[in-house]
């Protein structure tokens, strides 16, 4: 294909693109602020290009390893954090664990792919099986510790975020984003700190095992997010890097959680009952689509 028609080819979708964009918006009656819709529809229109041209998918999150921190709820209490079409589900982490209702604080070594800087974020989340019975994750929040000192650079991300976190059929926050004062990981430590509370895992003769591997249930948990009472997922596409990855055990007793734990969640003040961190040599990729 020669230059002019590649360039005519893009000016002609970019006019159709913007002209879908702008009669979606005006067509569109649901709640939600037109900067929120707005924002939507340009980042999907950028990501699908992005997509097209480079033949790729849509987004790329490369990672060495990641801790896992479970906290033991009751049904009820999941049930109360979760929109009307999802239901919890107990949760086997571990090949041989015992399956229980667990409310997880999850945090990786990130580098995503098109974004500014690595940050230091963690999730809050819950196990659930969706309408069509599927083992799905539910994002209830997330933490990021922004750089300090850049109030544009704070705001690109902010915004990042906001796209990405977003409910496309209302255009509302399908889980917020909080400032954390510091997220903190390594190979053998993760420190995290939200106003008052603090988690410090650390410390190698706290390990409890080494070589463990992830169950079936939570890997294919791993496999869509949902977000937002709406339905809108993320749909992830990963490979044995993940699948295989060495998982290690650390001892929840010895765990550092200080302050009022509320102020990351109300569910995080109830009981730790593992961790984990896992890692593989070669580094770990997944792709996503976001919906």
């Amino acid at each position: 294909m020669n230059p002019v028609t590649v360039l005519i080819t893009i000016l002609a979708c970019s006019i159709g693109a913007v002209v879908l964009v702008v009669r979606h918006v005006l067509s569109v009656r649901s709640v939600g602020n037109w900067s929120s819709k707005i924002l939507f529809h340009v980042g999907s229109m950028f990501l699908r290009f992005n997509a097209f041209f480079l033949e790729k998918t849509i987004f790329t999150i490369d990672y060495g390893g990641g801790f896992n921190l479970n906290f033991e709820c009751t049904r009820e209490e999941i049930k109360k954090v979760l929109p009307k079409h999802l239901e919890p589900v107990p949760m086997k982490i571990l090949e041989g664990d015992n399956a229980k209702y667990l409310f997880s604080l999850y945090c990786a070594d990130l580098n995503m792919k098109g974004a500014p800087i690595d940050l230091g974020r963690a999730d809050a989340f819950t196990y659930v099986r969706d309408k069509d019975n599927m083992l799905s994750l539910c994002f209830v929040s997330a933490f990021i510790q922004y750089p300090r000192g850049n109030k544009m650079l704070k705001s690109l991300i902010t915004n990042m975020n906001k796209f990405f976190g977003m409910d496309p059929y209302d255009y509302s926050l399908g889980y917020p984003h909080y400032d954390a004062e510091k997220i903190h990981i390594s190979d053998n430590e993760f420190i995290m700190q939200v106003e008052g509370a603090r988690i410090r895992v650390s410390g190698e003769e706290n390990i409890q095992s080494k070589g463990n591997l992830f169950h079936r249930d939570f890997l294919s948990a791993n496999s869509q997010i949902y977000r937002g009472a709406n339905g809108a997922k993320n749909v992830n596409f990963f490979n044995q890097d993940f699948m295989n990855a060495s998982v290690t055990s650390w001892d929840p007793a010895t765990v550092v959680c200080s302050g009022d734990m509320n102020e990351i969640h109300a569910l995080c003040s109830k009981k730790l009952v593992s961790v984990q961190h896992y890692q593989n040599a070669g580094g770990i990729r997944w792709y996503f689509e976001n919906s």
